[in-house]
């Protein structure tokens, strides 16, 4: 119910966005532009679509992020194939056509644990942003709050459907 459930979709969406959202602020803080999910055409064609694109001055930091499942596979995972995806040569091009070919491109994608553990790899976008402590808790906290904000939709929707009496 956490990760896949239909009931829980937009519940989930609201997550993900306050997570975005403490992301954009470290970054306006630090002096950034911040792109919001900006549709990139990549030179094959094909769209990516990632969360952030943070720019200062010869500096371009693609950020997606996740609220993914700790389970058996680490955060890290995650990390490395949302690096992966954004990593591509197409995608880097187009970049490289939207903001000058000069520019430093980073792709540092921000993980976190849907039960509020924290991906290792997120220091290279906490670094760069200089995302102070209290950020990082409050990215912690409005996952935790998001997680029981879904198990309440999950269970108000559901006992509605079933008929039963919730004394």
């Amino acid at each position: 119910m956490l990760q896949g459930c239909d009931v829980t979709h937009f519940s989930r969406i609201d997550r993900h966005n306050y997570v975005a959202k403490t992301v954009k602020r470290a970054g306006v803080k630090n002096g950034y532009t911040v792109e919001v999910e900006p549709r990139i055409t990549c030179t094959d064609g094909k769209w990516k679509v990632p969360d952030l694109i943070f720019t200062r001055g010869d500096e371009v930091v693609v950020t997606d992020i996740a609220v993914a499942w700790e389970g058996a596979r680490p955060l890290s995972t995650e990390y490395f194939r949302k690096q992966k995806y954004y990593s591509d040569g197409h995608f880097l091009n187009a970049l490289g056509a939207r903001y000058g070919a000069d520019k430093r491109i980073l792709i540092a994608p921000f993980i976190v644990g849907a039960r509020g553990t924290w991906c290792a790899e997120n220091r290279t976008l906490v670094s760069v942003l200089g995302m102070p402590k209290h950020m990082q808790e409050t990215v912690i906290l409005d996952t935790l709050k998001g997680g029981w904000t879904i198990h309440a939709d999950f269970y108000r929707r559901t006992w509605r459907h079933t008929g039963v009496s919730r004394r």
